[in-house]
């Protein structure tokens, strides 16, 4: 027994490949010469040598698996982040869109009240001139005075209007 302690242990201070080689030489040896603690001792430092391959190999493999899971996290976060990006955007762009339509409603409504307040200026112009008497006089302050009304009404009903589409 003296003799196996002598014999120096090498399991931990190489690889597992080697650790392996080396019992399986103890092994080996132990079992040329007849000692069975040589052997044994052998034996033991295999088993070893595939406890540490194994624990290396499991290591490994949780390691990666470990990767690949964060590699998915991060991907559904990106994935999220994604989706929440583009429903802003569709959402900016309804926004401008509404805004655009209500706009060119707008300005088309006022367009529509300039150009007939301008009919009604041009034609309240010509009926001036052709009327020179007191009838005609009246007559164009009637209509000047049906012009201011339709101008009136056709800015209350262009206010009407813009609130009506305002308020939906």
């Amino acid at each position: 027994m003296a003799e196996s302690s002598r014999t120096p242990s090498v399991a931990g201070s190489h690889s597992p490949t080697k650790d392996r080689i080396v019992g399986k030489a103890k092994e080996a040896l132990g079992s040329l010469i007849g000692r069975d603690d040589i052997r044994n001792e052998g034996q033991l430092q295999q088993g070893r040598a595939d406890a540490v391959s194994e624990a290396e190999r499991a290591r490994a493999e949780a390691a990666q698996e470990q990767e690949a899971a964060e590699v998915a996290a991060r991907q559904r976060e990106l994935e999220v982040e994604k989706a929440r990006l583009e429903a802003e955007e569709a959402e900016r762009r309804g926004r401008e869109q509404a805004e655009q339509a209500r706009a060119a409603e707008e300005s088309r409504a006022a367009g529509e009240a300039k150009a007939r307040e301008q009919a009604v200026e041009r034609q309240a112009e010509v009926t001036e001139e052709a009327l020179e008497s007191d009838e005609a006089r009246a007559v164009r302050r009637r209509q000047e005075a049906e012009a201011e009304a339709r101008r009136l009404e056709s800015q209350a009903a262009l206010h009407e209007s813009i609130a009506e589409r305002n308020s939906q």
